[in-house]
């Protein structure tokens, strides 16, 4: 070997030894840095931890029978940056429970908080974690029970009279117009499993399990379909307004029997069933009509907390009790809900 080679490889073996020697102070500095840094505001910056010292709290609501909380605490404990974390489950009963929730601004469960940030999770989860004021982190999983509402009895949510007043005068029910129950669908027309709901027999099933003791409505909430649904939706909220239920209801199922919801087919299918095309168009052209859907919308969307479609509200109207069925789901859930309300 030269001489020149001998320093080129010398110097090049020194070059490795001082970026080994950093890469330690790096790795070094970044644990302390990340350790010291876990609490209110950092958790863009903490990502370091075996998972040894972390605390997971996991808040439930024993009334609420479909939080799926005990899936929920089975996954976490399958994730392996977690494997050795400390699992902790609470209730909204236990005492000091609400308080915590009330200091840190948590309103739904289940609630699964961590005592940390510094997680070793190659950025998997710390994105969704939020800071709370107590130098804690709650996950977002997408939690809707909300343990502060009224309830009643039999852990069924309890409208506000006033707004199950206004529900009863500005809804267009069909069937069994002094039922005891009401079941408010909110729909788009464009929504594959809102037409699921209507295609499968459900509604029928339903209602003649209990033709006595139910009526029905479908009303409007535009979701991710586009602008057709959200001309559709005003469009028939004006057959409803210049003919009356019977029609509203009528065309609605017309829309989704055919899957057809275009402004032209609507007007069209309107003059079939008799109402009045000029008083119809004049309602169409009305800006208040835009207004009064979308306020609906906002409406039901603070009430119920319906975000998707279809969103089902089963009501009893005597009591105020109700419970919310988000999806397309089969006849029985229904029926079972349906129960007991009534029971």
């Amino acid at each position: 070997m030269t001489k020149q080679e001998t320093l080129w490889a010398a110097n090049n073996n020194m070059l490795f030894a001082v970026i080994i020697v950093l890469l330690v102070i790096i790795a070094i500095l970044a644990f302390f840095v990340g350790r010291g840094t876990g609490g209110w505001g950092s958790h863009h910056a903490a990502v370091v931890s075996n998972g040894e010292d972390v605390v997971v709290t996991i808040i439930d609501d024993k009334r609420c029978s479909d939080c799926g909380t005990d899936q929920i605490t089975t996954q976490m404990k399958q994730v392996p940056f977690l494997s050795l974390a400390t699992f902790e489950e609470k209730d909204f009963s236990d005492e000091g429970t609400k308080e915590f929730l009330e200091e840190n601004n948590i309103s739904v469960l289940p609630a699964v908080v961590f005592s940390t940030n510094t997680l070793w999770d190659g950025g998997t989860m710390t994105p969704y974690l939020k800071a709370l004021p107590g130098w804690e982190f709650s996950l977002e999983i997408g939690s809707s029970f909300d343990p502060f509402q009224e309830r009643s009895d039999k852990w069924f949510l309890v409208l506000d009279p006033q707004v199950l007043e206004t529900i009863n005068t500005s809804s267009h029910f069909l069937w069994a117009q002094e039922a005891s129950v009401a079941w408010v669908e909110y729909s788009d027309l464009g929504c594959h499993f809102c037409q699921k709901l209507h295609s499968e027999w459900t509604i029928e099933e339903v209602m003649k399990r209990f033709p006595n003791e139910l009526q029905k409505t479908t009303n409007h909430y535009i979701s991710v379909w586009g602008q057709n649904s959200r001309t559709a939706a005003e469009i028939i909220e004006c057959v409803g307004e210049v003919a009356g239920s019977k029609e509203f209801n009528e065309i609605f199922e017309i829309a989704f029997e055919s899957k057809k919801y275009t402004a032209d087919f609507l007007i069209e299918e309107a003059g079939k069933l008799w109402v009045n095309t000029e008083a119809l168009n004049n309602c169409i052209e009305n800006p208040d009509i835009k207004t009064q859907v979308q306020d609906e919308m906002n409406i039901w969307n603070q009430v119920f907390g319906i975000t998707g479609t279809p969103g089902n509200v089963i009501i009893n109207v005597q009591t105020g009790e109700y419970q919310v069925i988000p999806g397309a789901f089969p006849a029985e859930n229904f029926i079972q809900t349906i129960d007991s309300l009534l029971n």
